[in-house]
């Protein structure tokens, strides 16, 4: 009798910590759904902003061809020579 209560007791036992295992493998299924729920979001954010970056590099690009386009000599002027501040001392900018 005393071998079938210990047994039963450790059967209980058992079924309580099976209980516990089966429980933590729901939670973590349902944080296993969020985290991919949480990184297709995040996917689509980064394609966002570089969406919006890619964008703002067009229009940059687009008015600058738009400057070349109007005045062609003052953009290349510009753009060939380098600012005052980093040319070496008793140089001038002009040649």
């Amino acid at each position: 009798m005393k071998i079938l209560k210990e047994t039963d007791a450790k059967r209980t036992k058992i079924e309580e910590v099976i209980g516990h295992i089966e429980a933590r493998i729901a939670e973590l299924e349902e944080e296993k759904a969020e985290l991919y729920e949480c990184e297709k979001l995040d996917r689509q954010r980064r394609a966002l902003d570089y969406l919006v970056a890619n964008h703002g590099l067009e229009k940059a690009r687009q008015q600058v061809r738009r400057a070349r386009h109007a005045c062609p000599a003052c953009v290349f002027r510009f753009a060939c020579q380098p600012p005052p501040s980093l040319l070496p001392l008793g140089h001038s900018s002009k040649s």
